[in-house]
């Protein structure tokens, strides 16, 4: 360098080299509710000259923290980064919050309490909860293959109470609640929960029982909330003669075919009751309970056993008109109804003392266009079948 009218001198100056930031991020994480917390990662942006994370010279780990426990309810928690021992020569750092969500556990819900019993007595309506970790789940696990039993007792059942002709749709005519318990072996994911309604006048029900968050209902934060199949509960006056009949058996279609029924003749001899068959299948690819109902019967005939002392076994046949019905299984939403169809049935009543031994049901349903279902003197599993002539 060199000035023709100047004189040069030279003084040193400083360059500063700064650090460049690195931006730490958590990785996203899931879990179930019940599940202790997983180790959280993080990620790292920002590395220079095509530096990675094993060539930087970083050492140490970030302190990756969140406020959700085991115990926490299903929703959306920070993942909070800090300093941890993190260290480097060349980088500083920057953190950023990531997301944890804890999931909702899957369970599964079966009514298993009584399903017939007489006028002005309480009849003891009862679920049954598997987690999805316990032995006899029957449920889809969404998370995949589960080994951790939750607390279940967390889960509170709503019974809903509707007529046989409006089953699951519309506004219930009673609702009782109870909260599970840990019957039978202790922590083994399977609870009841445990009621009781009363009827004064021979009816018959359907009763659905779905999982909320305490007793007075809202959604749960722990499970997913689903609803069991809904079951036929009957009530009758034991005087005259009539057919009563509430429980259930092994459906065609697979799994449970849920009924209850009630039929006599009023006083103008006419015949009169209610018959309900409900069974869980699968409407345009979602889950759906299909349901038959009906009260308004047109004929009903009775037949005893003439070789035998006491008659058994009586059968009884009911016909009539019915409508049918397809709700939704998850949440009883109604996706198809068809009115103005007819069936027939046939309950077999045995007489012997066990519970249902012996009992079965036919049944055929004719004109609908939504559903079809006819089956012949199928064996109750449970409940039982109640037939008394004058």
């Amino acid at each position: 360098m060199a000035a023709g009218n100047y004189q040069l001198s030279f003084t040193n100056g400083q360059l500063t080299v700064t650090k460049p930031h690195l931006t730490v991020t958590p990785v996203p994480n899931t879990s179930l509710f019940r599940y202790a917390n997983p180790v959280f990662t993080a990620s790292y942006g920002g590395f220079k000259n095509g530096e990675t994370l094993a060539t930087s010279g970083v050492t140490g780990s970030p302190s990756l923290t969140t406020t959700a426990t085991s115990a926490s309810s299903a929703g959306d928690y920070p993942i909070v980064a800090a300093q941890g021992t993190l260290a480097a020569g060349n980088y500083s750092f920057t953190y950023v919050n990531g997301t944890f969500t804890v999931n909702l556990e899957d369970v599964a819900i079966q009514y298993t309490g009584d399903t017939i019993g007489q006028t002005g007595a309480s009849l003891t309506l009862q679920a049954t909860i598997w987690d999805s970790a316990a032995s006899g789940f029957t449920g889809t696990s969404s998370s995949g293959p589960d080994s951790t039993k939750g607390d279940i007792t967390k889960i509170w059942i709503e019974f809903d109470v509707y007529s046989a002709g409006t089953c699951g749709s519309g506004t219930p005519i009673a609702s009782t609640f109870a909260q599970t318990v840990d019957t039978g072996t202790i922590c083994d994911g399977i609870d009841t929960a445990t009621s009781t309604y009363m009827s004064t006048n021979e009816n018959s029900y359907c009763v659905v029982a779905k999982i909320v968050a305490s007793g007075t209902g809202g959604t749960n934060a722990y499970y997913i909330p689903a609803n069991a199949e809904p079951a036929g509960v009957t009530f009758y006056n034991d005087t005259g003669q009539f057919v009563t009949g509430g429980g259930w058996l092994s459906d065609p279609a697979g799994g449970r075919g849920n009924f209850g029924f009630n039929a006599r003749y009023n006083k103008n001899n006419q015949p009169q009751g209610q018959f309900l068959y409900i069974w869980r299948g699968t409407y345009q690819g979602v889950a759906a309970d299909y349901i038959i109902k009906s009260n308004s019967l047109t004929a009903l005939g009775f037949t005893q056993t003439t070789s035998s002392s006491n008659g058994y076994p009586m059968t009884s046949t009911l016909q009539g008109k019915c409508n049918v019905q397809i709700n939704r299984a998850r949440d009883g939403v109604q996706l198809a109804s068809e009115g103005n169809d007819t069936f027939i049935a046939t309950a077999t009543d045995t007489g012997l003392p066990s519970n249902n031994a012996g009992d079965a049901l036919t049944l055929t349903l004719n004109g609908s266009n939504l559903m079809s279902k006819s089956f012949t003197n199928l064996p109750l599993q449970g409940g039982n079948v109640v037939i008394h002539t004058k």
